[in-house]
């Protein structure tokens, strides 16, 4: 009977709990570093336009691009299913795609300063599903340089 109980509802509980205690931090730790991140790129521009105001016209240009997956911990999934019973948004999942967003743009960022570019024009987003739990972000655009 102890290990019914265990096995049965404890177990479960406790793994749920470590999952979202383990997600959270992590979550934490990315938002921290990209914070950090964000910080650093000074004048860096990205823009949807297909031009930087008040810059000349680039002498070239090159497809740059940023991508990142990312996946939802047990204590996401949990309320997510939950909301799902109840309908409403997923506030977790949206800070989650939020959290792709802004890492793919940083990578699609580094692609470009890797090139000596002095911004991205035409940036665009993708977002896809890779299974329930996880989503692909993709930043796209023109990397310019003078």
């Amino acid at each position: 009977m102890p290990f019914d109980l265990l096995s049965g509802f404890v177990l479960p509980v406790l793994l749920l709990a470590l999952g979202g205690a383990v997600g959270r931090l992590q979550d934490h730790r990315h938002e921290r570093s990209l914070r950090r991140r964000e910080a650093d790129l000074g004048g860096f521009v990205v823009t949807v336009t297909a031009r930087i105001p008040g810059r000349p016209e680039p002498t070239w240009a090159t497809l740059v691009l940023g991508e990142v997956v990312v996946a939802s911990d047990y204590g996401k999934q949990f309320v997510a299913r939950l909301r799902n019973l109840i309908g409403g948004e997923v506030r977790s999942y949206r800070r989650l795609i939020d959290r792709g967003r802004r890492e793919a743009v940083l990578r699609a960022v580094e692609d470009a300063r890797s090139r000596n570019a002095v911004g991205i024009v035409n940036a665009r987003f993708e977002t896809s599903m890779i299974t329930a739990n996880a989503a692909e972000v993709i930043c796209y655009g023109t990397a310019i340089g003078d």
